[in-house]
């Protein structure tokens, strides 16, 4: 994705060329100690066209690695960077199949040309004027085709690149090719009773996370939430994979855009976020999102190219949800500084990746209240010292946090199941917006009734922009209500004294329209149940009614119980 984005924001043309049996274009095979000996094929059309295979001692010794040694892809890897650096190509140091071009300008060293290999697949871009340094490369390979231009297929990726290059990419063709198993059988049944049944699972989710991985980052939660031991499969889970299948059959023509965003003001957003406790174990599932866009999202909407995506498992059981948003963004850091590192080496020739920190802004982004008000403390007291190591590390790498609401944090559709932020982000990544606007003071998030409102969501002729949907008729009290649950944590040491007026204080700010997590004057109570009952209260004595939802589906207020209110 740094190769095209380099493309794009330079605003040069994409090859891409396939080398014909590469292997055998490869360096000679100089690391076995013995040598590798082969039969002639021995059918009768392959003896009849060449009659020396008739002779049954006839043997064969191989001089250079073929498709099946274990060692034949890095004896054209090595062939491969000898021929290059031979040429003046040097490789990225984060990346040895990524390959640059220096060239001095006017005085000034310049990354001329891009150019990165998988296996004998080749995707090439030069500034304008330097086209000799791709023509010198095209002269060294023998190739199956002349180079292609501005729609091809990388790597199973359909990469089309626009009047304006912008880039947008693809994998329509394969999605169509993907089957969906038939079965009548009790979702109860585990499939271990059915190993035919084993194998359809492993080919759908494979098929998913191929396609979850590569293009298609929307059902990034769907593919790592689904998966499971083989002994603990049922028919259920195979009929979820394939409804999954069947939705990506439908929005077979989904893409991700890469648009061009001058290097000057180039700057990269890494969204976290984090579920709690809604993997299988106990563990926690956990989001990434990173985009490229101008510095101008600091003052209002832009667009973006998607970078990066993940949708992954916390290694270790987090015990809070602070604890399980701290993870996230520490991880979103790291992946937004690794693309930084990359981009800053391409852009800027002088730059060494391992040498010197990013040359790009990394913004790091969360919308949980208590993690970027912990991060903004100089101090605090945390029951779970480990949460307190995560928080000290985040204080001294993402001072510039920012919080965004939950229907702005874009990595909200890679911590859960979600038929609706499905939709959302599937839309969102054919055109990535990205706005960010900055808080003057911590105090005004305190402000009842319009405090989040800088936050939002900006309009245009009364509608919103694109970019995640707030559900447009949700009363604004209930909407408070549930991000104050959403935004409480309980890992914090509070003081033993104070909690009924506390909770009280909290349930009538609720009422007049703020926030009664962010209240300055309410201490938070010690347990989240005595909250959760008054605000049970609350949201019973609204009035119950249809709620338009995201997408233009809806459903009905239900009613439900204070335990019901807590496990949602």
């Amino acid at each position: 994705m740094c190769l095209l984005q380099w493309s794009s924001t330079n605003q040069v043309d994409l090859l891409n060329g396939d080398c014909q049996s590469a292997f055998l274009q490869g360096a000679p095979d100089d690391e076995r100690p013995t040598s590798i000996f082969m039969r002639p094929p021995d059918d009768p059309v392959s003896r009849q066209a060449i009659p020396e295979w008739l002779q049954p001692d006839l043997l064969y010794k191989l001089s250079a690695p073929v498709y099946g040694q274990a060692n034949a892809p890095r004896r054209w890897y090595i062939h491969v960077r000898k021929v290059l650096t031979e040429l003046g190509w040097i490789t990225h140091t984060l990346d040895p199949c990524l390959f640059l071009f220096v060239e001095k300008v006017k005085g000034t060293d310049i990354v001329v040309a891009v150019l990165g290999l998988h296996v004998d697949d080749l995707i090439l871009a030069c500034l304008n004027g330097f086209k000799h340094h791709l023509d010198a490369v095209y002269e060294s390979f023998t190739w199956g085709k002349a180079w292609e231009s501005r729609d091809f297929v990388f790597v199973g990726r359909r990469i089309r690149q626009h009047p304006d290059h912008s880039i947008t990419v693809d994998q329509a063709s394969y999605v169509s090719e993907v089957p969906v198993t038939k079965t009548k059988l009790d979702p109860a049944e585990p499939l271990s009773n059915h190993p035919e049944l084993i194998t359809e699972f492993r080919s759908g989710i494979g098929s998913l996370q191929w396609l979850a991985s590569t293009t298609r980052g929307d059902i990034s939660a769907d593919v790592s939430l689904l998966q499971r031991p083989p002994p603990e499969l049922t028919v259920a889970d195979l009929l979820e994979i394939n409804a999954v299948l069947r939705y990506v059959k439908a929005t077979n023509d989904a893409y991700y855009k890469i648009v061009s965003v001058p290097w000057n003001d180039m700057l990269l957003v890494a969204y976290g976020d984090s579920g709690f406790g809604n993997a299988p174990n106990g563990k926690s599932q956990g989001g990434l999102v990173v985009v490229a866009t101008s510095k101008q999202a600091l003052e209002g909407p832009q667009e973006a190219s998607l970078m990066e995506w993940r949708s992954y498992r916390h290694q270790r059981v987090l015990r809070s949800t602070l604890a399980a948003e701290a993870a996230s963004l520490d991880k979103a850091e790291d992946y937004g500084n690794f693309l930084a590192a990359m981009l800053s080496e391409m852009h800027d020739a002088s730059h060494q990746a391992t040498m010197r920190a990013p040359l790009i802004e990394v913004l790091p982004v969360t919308d949980a209240r208590s993690l970027w008000d912990a991060v903004h403390r100089l101090t605090t007291s945390f029951q779970e010292k480990r949460v307190e190591i995560s928080i000290a590390a985040l204080r001294q790498q993402c001072r510039n946090l920012r919080w965004v609401p939950t229907e702005m944090q874009m990595a909200d559709a890679m911590t859960k199941r979600s038929r609706v932020l499905r939709d959302q982000f599937r839309e969102w990544m054919a055109s990535p917006i990205v706005t960010l606007v900055e808080s003057r003071s911590p105090e005004d998030i305190s402000l009842p009734g319009e405090a989040n409102d800088p936050w939002r969501a900006p309009k245009k002729g009364g509608e919103q922009v694109q970019g995640f949907q707030a559900p447009q008729s949700y009363d604004r009290r209930r909407y408070q209500v549930c991000e104050a649950i959403l935004n409480f944590d309980d890992g914090e040491e509070e003081p033993e004294s104070g909690t009924a007026d506390a909770t009280e204080a909290a349930s009538a700010t609720i009422a007049r329209g703020g926030d009664a997590l962010s209240a300055p004057s309410v201490k938070r109570p010690t347990t989240l149940q005595s909250l959760r009952d008054e605000l049970w209260q609350h949201v019973h004595n609204m009035p119950n009614r249809e709620e338009h939802m995201a997408g233009g589906q809806q459903r009905s207020v239900i009613q439900q119980t204070p335990a019901e209110v807590g496990k949602s």
